[in-house]
C-alpha cells in the first residue's frame, strides 16, 4: 500500500496525530490513541482482515488503536450488519462518536477495512478534492 497520506484530503475533523518523532527528540511525544468498539460483533472469520487494516493504518498514521468495551469512552462505533455495505462518518464528528459499518455487501474484507478506517480518520475520497477538474483527473 503506498502512503495514504499523499493520496487523500485530509477533512478539517481529523483526530489530533502527533508528529512521529525523529531520532534526535529529546521529548518523545506519543501517539494519539483511538479507542474503538464494537456495537455489533465483528463476525471472526473477518477478524483478522479488521485487524490487519487496522494495523496498516498505524503504519502510516502515528496513532494507535485500542479497543474498548465501554461505548461511551469510544472514538469510533462499528457496527456489523446482516445487509448492506460498507460505510463511514468521514473524521471525527462534533458531536458523538464517528461511526463505522459493515455489511456482507463488499463490506467485511482487507479492501474495505482500509477504505473505510480511512473515512474514519478524516479522508474524502481522492476524486471529491477541490480543483480536481482543472488538474484532469
Amino acid at each position: 500500500m503506498s502512503n495514504p497520506l499523499h493520496i487523500a484530503l485530509i477533512e478539517r475533523n481529523v483526530w489530533p496525530v502527533a508528529e512521529k518523532p525523529s531520532d534526535r527528540s529529546k521529548i518523545p511525544v506519543p501517539p494519539h490513541v483511538l479507542k474503538y468498539h464494537f456495537v455489533t460483533p465483528m463476525p471472526e472469520e473477518y477478524q483478522e482482515d479488521f485487524d490487519s487494516a487496522r494495523d496498516e493504518w498505524m503504519k502510516y498514521a502515528y496513532l494507535e488503536f485500542s479497543e474498548t468495551e465501554d461505548p461511551s469512552v469510544s472514538d469510533i462505533l462499528i457496527t456489523c450488519k446482516d445487509k448492506g455495505g460498507p460505510s463511514s462518518d468521514v473524521g471525527k464528528q462534533q458531536y458523538g462518536p464517528t461511526e463505522m459499518e459493515f455489511g456482507p455487501s463488499n463490506g467485511y474484507n482487507k479492501r474495505a477495512f482500509l477504505h473505510e478506517f480511512g473515512h474514519a480518520l478524516g479522508f474524502h475520497h481522492e476524486h471529491q478534492r477541490p480543483g480536481r477538474e482543472s488538474s484532469g483527473i
